[in-house]
């Protein structure tokens, strides 16, 4: 609804213009004993009864992704708001808010933000757009899901300081552990033992903690181990 004010030396006098989409409206109108009129600047008024569309892009809804670094992407229109803000929400958190993303009537507005760090498994996003009539729009929740780390020893990995030890030696044994997956591992606990730890054989030393492990890397960690007679 537009409003226009009529003003005499006597009185005045409103009127009520309906209002579609953007309209410009001049007011006050002042109008004196002589006749003479002026009236105001022209202002804009909005009437958006609309809230953006908001259209999720990537990642896909279910998709297993291949790291742990993150691609968002969306889009938003809407055909009377000239700009709107967005929030884009992880694991129920507030992850990025946009402000003023042009929405230039019908054409979408596309944002992307890369977003590392992501740890093992499922993880849900959403976009709420608010325009500048102050409606609201929720986009559906999609979901992806990062792999666990993938981490790689064997006996081929595994070297001793002595091939030849004696009883009462003491020998370095080290293991070479690799990340052959897509996504960093962190805080990997390797542990030495003398026999299968499944049918009762004993820990050598203490635990051994990597604290990071990127993919395709490989560090080495190692133990003192005591030769026992008969191993």
């Amino acid at each position: 609804m537009c409003f226009i004010f009529f003003f005499s030396s006597r009185r005045r006098h409103t009127r009520y213009i309906s209002v579609t989409g953007v309209q410009t409206c001049a007011l006050p109108i002042s109008i004196d004993e002589a006749g003479n009129i002026i009236n105001s600047s022209q202002i804009t008024i909005y009437y958006d009864p609309q809230a953006p569309r908001i259209g999720l892009l990537s990642p896909p809804n279910g998709n297993v992704t291949n790291n742990d670094t993150i691609n968002f992407t969306f889009r938003v229109r809407d055909t009377l708001s000239p700009t709107v803000g967005c929030n884009l929400t992880i694991d129920s958190a507030l992850n990025k808010s946009y402000y003023n993303i042009s929405t230039p009537g019908s054409t979408y507005n596309y944002a992307t933000e890369m977003i590392p760090g992501f740890s093992a498994g499922i993880h849900f996003w959403n976009v709420t757009c608010v325009d500048l009539a102050g409606n609201i729009r929720v986009s559906p929740t999609w979901n992806f899901t990062v792999p666990a780390p993938d981490i790689l020893i064997n006996t081929g990995n595994i070297t001793f300081s002595s091939s030849s030890p004696k009883e009462d030696d003491s020998i370095t044994i080290f293991a070479n552990v690799f990340s052959t997956g897509n996504t960093k591992a962190q805080n990997i606990i390797v542990q030495f033992f003398e026999g299968d730890p499944a049918t009762g054989g004993l820990q050598v030393g203490g635990n051994k903690t990597l604290p990071l492990l990127n993919p395709g890397e490989n560090q080495t960690v190692n133990v003192t181990w005591i030769v026992v007679m008969g191993t």
